[in-house]
């Protein structure tokens, strides 16, 4: 199932500014099918995660720990609930690790699908999703590698840097603010690495350098338009912690529920934006 396909020269206008209006369009005209898309990952996963965390109480262990902290525990107790909340947070890591290729891989054949004018099949989409599964982790993977390395060296440096400036605090704040863009610095060449292991048949490697040969030249216009995404993300995710946050007087279980529920919603609708409008780029990127 290849849905990569080369087209006629681009309209007037930035890659950026013409994805983000394709993908958008893509997105309002598809929602509903693109929202069930994800739905099919995401709701099980949060729902999952939700039952879990009831079950072994994780708000009350959380509160444990924050107690412990401020007024002192017991060892044996404290290191109970910490286990617990350890082994929570891998297994959600996991789940993600799940997801997000089989999510994101079957929102990209769709919107393959969508621009191509295609039939657009849930089953075909995920199937594909399945078959380049390994791929995308791996794409994924080597991407995380990069950031985590360009983090390193800004640490190594930084540590070099104070250490000559004798702590001062202009340059501590500017190293953190660093350590915070980095990892969206590092990713804006890659932005369309899932996009060609999905639609191409890429490999991890290969589909890094496709990536960047794709975007050779647009590296602004791509990281504004990552920032525009992220911002958008940030209000969503600000709105919809609104319920969360006025649940906590119901309980810690409640709101736990709300939180889960809010972030079903949350990821219904802004993954499959986010993906179309970085599928569009890889297709513009193409012309």
């Amino acid at each position: 199932m290849s849905l990569a396909v080369e087209r006629a020269a681009p309209p007037a206008g930035g890659l950026a500014r013409r994805a983000f209006r394709v993908g958008t369009t893509v997105w309002s005209g598809h929602i509903v099918r693109l929202a069930a898309t994800t739905a099919v990952v995401w709701v099980p996963v949060y729902l999952l995660q939700l039952l879990i965390g009831l079950g072994l109480d994780v708000p009350a262990r959380s509160r444990a720990i924050a107690t412990a902290a401020q007024s002192g525990g017991e060892a044996g107790t404290l290191t109970a609930a910490a286990l617990v909340l350890a082994g929570y947070a891998l297994f959600s890591l996991l789940l993600l690790f799940v997801a997000l290729p089989l999510s994101h891989g079957a929102l990209i054949a769709s919107v393959g699908c969508y621009e191509r004018g295609a039939p657009c099949r849930l089953a075909d989409c995920y199937r594909l999703a399945l078959e380049r599964f390994w791929p995308f982790l791996g794409a994924v993977f080597l991407v995380a590698l990069l950031i985590l390395l360009a983090e390193a060296a800004l640490l190594i440096v930084g540590l070099v840097l104070i250490a000559l400036a004798y702590g001062n605090v202009a340059l501590l704040t500017l190293m953190l603010l660093a350590g915070v863009a980095i990892p969206l610095l590092v990713a804006v060449p890659f932005s369309v690495a899932p996009q060609a292991v999905i639609l191409e048949h890429a490999q991890p490697f290969e589909a890094l350098r496709r990536s960047r040969q794709l975007l050779a030249g647009r590296y602004l216009p791509m990281l504004a338009l990552l920032i525009v995404l992220g911002v958008l993300g940030w209000a969503v995710t600000t709105v919809s912690g609104i319920p969360v946050r006025l649940s906590s007087a119901a309980g810690a279980g409640a709101q736990l529920t709300v939180s889960a529920v809010m972030a079903m919603l949350t990821a219904v609708v802004m993954t499959p934006l986010v993906v179309s409008v970085l599928t569009s780029v890889y297709f513009e990127a193409r012309r």
